[in-house]
């Protein structure tokens, strides 16, 4: 409640008059956090445009949102209970992760294409957010390193969205 309060600038008071107990806070922070990843926009994939171009597009907004303050503040508060409590991870997240819906689609729209190789959709989703999450959240979750630099962030979206699709477009 603390930190909560901290991060709202406010007193724990007031975070109790909002909110009754720990866990109505916790719901609501989970909440907030998932509304987050699926406000990610919805990318519909273009048969006209070049796929790298694209999945750019979308690995820029994935990288957008593991920069952005509030998302970090709000990771930084649910994890370290979900570490503790998988259960309550799988209650209020459920089987699917957060803003991956659309990205999923997009590659499955690539795939009905001919353009990305017949994969699993969600592999492949979770590979291009992974890689991502290596360099743009991680680190700056446990504190180990600064927030990304522009240059650093161009960077690391072009080579990782060339090894996607080193490995899944189909030959032209």
């Amino acid at each position: 409640m603390d930190r909560i309060a901290e991060v709202a600038n406010a007193s724990k008071r007031t975070v109790y008059n909002h909110f009754p107990s720990k866990e109505e806070l916790f719901v609501a922070i989970v909440g907030r956090l998932k509304s987050r990843c699926n406000s990610v926009q919805e990318f519909t994939f273009d048969q006209e445009k070049p796929l790298e171009s694209q999945l750019r597009k979308v690995a820029q907004a994935y990288m957008d949102l593991a920069n952005s303050d509030e998302f970090k503040d709000l990771a930084k508060v649910v994890l370290p209970r979900f570490l503790q409590t998988p259960e309550l991870a799988k209650q209020l997240l459920g089987d699917s992760r957060p803003g991956e819906q659309s990205l999923v689609n997009w590659i499955k729209d690539a795939q009905q294409a001919g353009r990305l190789t017949k994969s699993d959709p969600i592999l492949v989703a979770r590979q291009l957010r992974g890689m991502l999450d290596t360099f743009a959240f991680w680190p700056q979750i446990l504190g180990s390193e600064p927030p990304l630099t522009k240059k650093q962030q161009t960077e690391i979206i072009r080579s990782t969205v060339r090894l996607i699709l080193d490995h899944y477009a189909t030959p032209a």
